[in-house]
């Protein structure tokens, strides 16, 4: 049973990503302390969105040509989407103070490494994406592990705030719903390619940026 909607189907999938959706979007108009509960709810809610996405990878089309020398493979991208959202929920717990040190530390670590570019060098999307996904995590990851270390952190106050943590969170789960709009032709794939590589670029660059110029611990 789920609620169809022209050609999508909004089962238990649709409706976990629904719900993620809502509580980050609400979190990210409330004020602080209220914003806190809301992203507290959506972790479980988008953990368990990103553990059943495996499940559905056969879905989506194996790859799409974008431009020469431009393929993008969606099911691998799909995978590093689950990535992406699992590292993010652990910074989101951590910020929260539902982890300890320890288990978060391993945690960011082992997720980051699991994005390291790997293959497909010969593909520009490996440049478009793959790179600058791995370099915006692990610079965050390498800057998690300095603040433990040091157990205190501007990076975390000044440029990655729970609030910046969750608007991260929140475009990731809107580009997968917007491709997954694309799978089902409401939207030009290739359109929707460039407006995620575009929101990547911006997330690193404000990361780099805030880097750059404050945040140093």
């Amino acid at each position: 049973m789920g609620i169809k909607i022209g050609r999508l189907d909004f089962k238990a999938h649709g409706l976990l990503g629904t719900a993620g959706l809502v509580l980050l979007g609400a979190a990210l108009c409330c004020s602080t302390e209220t914003a806190r509960y809301l992203i507290m709810a959506s972790i479980p809610i988008t953990t368990g969105l990103a553990y059943g996405s495996y499940a559905l990878l056969g879905h989506a089309p194996e790859r799409t040509v974008i431009a020469r020398g431009i393929v993008a493979p969606h099911r691998e991208a799909y995978k590093r989407a689950i990535g992406v959202v699992l590292y993010v929920n652990v910074r989101l717990a951590w910020a929260c103070d539902l982890l300890g040190a320890r288990v978060y530390g391993v945690a960011c670590a082992l997720l980051a490494a699991k994005l390291t570019p790997t293959k497909a060098f010969d593909n520009g999307n490996t440049f478009v994406f793959v790179v600058p996904i791995f370099c915006g995590v692990g610079l965050d990851a390498v800057r998690q592990l300095r603040c433990i270390a040091a157990q205190e952190c501007a990076w975390n106050a000044e440029v990655a705030t729970l609030r910046t943590v969750a608007a991260v969170q929140f475009v990731a789960l809107l580009v997968s719903f917007a491709f997954t709009l694309g799978f089902r032709g409401y939207i030009r794939l290739a359109r929707l390619y460039a407006l995620s590589a575009g929101a990547v670029a911006g997330i690193l660059g404000a990361l780099a940026g805030g880097g750059l110029t404050g945040a140093v611990a």
